[in-house]
């Protein structure tokens, strides 16, 4: 369930509002919180929050974890030890490549 909370940006006299969720995620069991601000009004971040929410529900969390890491990590945790050494090694390679290919264009 989600709180909201008014507050005020500095130099500015306009209110704006901001929601706030406490879930536990499922794989790991420990407690998160996702919030966002900038709202206009109570009503904008109430439906804002109930997106979120859904997309919670969903199993479509975001996280500003980095795209390379998240990769990383699901070979170590779910590829490691049921594919072949050097299957392991050509998805480790690509990521890798992937990324260093993406940052000489950015």
């Amino acid at each position: 369930m989600a709180s909201f909370h008014k507050y005020k940006k500095k130099g500015s006299n306009n209110d704006f509002w901001e929601y706030r969720i406490v879930y536990r995620d499922p794989i790991t069991q420990k407690f998160k919180e996702k919030s966002k601000k900038g709202f206009t009004g109570k009503s904008e971040a109430k439906l804002a929050a109930e997106e979120a929410e859904r997309l919670i529900r969903e199993g479509y969390e975001q996280t500003d974890e980095p795209l390379k890491f998240y990769l990383n990590t699901w070979l170590e945790d779910y590829k490691k030890g049921s594919l072949a050494k050097n299957t392991l090694e050509l998805h480790e390679q690509n990521i890798k490549k992937s990324f260093l290919f993406f940052k000489t264009y950015l």
